[in-house]
């Protein structure tokens, strides 16, 4: 863009681009229009990085998800082997158990200890209480926000992060991220929204940083082994 400022918009002689053919005439070329556009270059590029930046950690989010799963034989192989693992649960209990049975009486709050002391015996069994069995149910609701090209809605992202996927997502971060895509939202449709190149940089690097924040997290609690299938 320097050179363009030099001498009525004519440089002496600007370099030949590596993708074009050389072209005797591009010395003498008009290069008004550059210079028509100069003034705001950096605010298109702070778009499009916006856009393809966002588009980049949808698509991760979406992918790593999905990787999650594969680990585990596919998605509907994990909701299948899960909703047979809860079956089987169920089959087994068993009312006669003495634990359980305690945990089945109106509450008296004289007895609060012996309840905390039943729950916590249970819990060093394989029962399982009803927050786990209602787990199958939270599992379809997170498969059905995958749409049909296997991507996740923008809208839905920090909901299933924190509420499936228990990433802590805090108050500055969940702020940053609306007012990212609010903007980007704003240029797809047309919107006239500016955005500086600056600007744009600092949001690639916010969603940079929560990309990482997220696959460290996954990573840590998530991606373990838990359905053994033959494929």
């Amino acid at each position: 863009m320097k050179a363009v400022e030099l001498g009525n918009g004519k440089p002496d002689k600007l370099p030949d681009p590596d993708h074009f053919k050389k072209n005797p005439e591009y010395e003498n070329a008009d290069h008004s229009r550059l210079k028509e556009i100069k003034p705001n270059y950096q605010k298109t590029l702070g778009k499009l990085l916006l856009i393809s930046s966002f588009t980049y950690f949808e698509y991760y989010i979406s992918n790593v998800i999905e990787e999650f799963f594969d680990l585990n034989g596919g998605r509907e192989n994990f909701k299948s082997l899960l909703k047979s693992k809860i079956d089987r649960k169920i089959s087994d209990y068993e009312d006669t158990n003495n634990l359980v049975k305690k945990l089945k009486e109106p509450k008296k709050p004289s007895k609060l200890g012996k309840y905390e002391k039943a729950i916590n015996e249970l819990q060093q069994t394989n029962y399982s209480f009803p927050s786990q069995l209602l787990c199958y149910f939270g599992l379809i609701e997170l498969q059905g926000k995958f749409k049909k090209d296997k991507n996740i809605e923008a809208r839905d992202i920090l909901k299933i992060l924190k509420d499936a996927f228990h990433v802590e997502i805090t108050e500055k971060e969940a702020s940053e991220f609306t007012k990212i895509q609010e903007k980007r939202n704003r240029i797809v449709h047309g919107g006239n929204t500016e955005i500086n190149l600056a600007e744009a940089l600092q949001f690639n690097d916010f969603l940079k940083d929560l990309a990482q924040k997220v696959d460290q997290h996954l990573l840590k609690t998530f991606f373990i082994l838990e359905f053994i299938t033959k494929d």
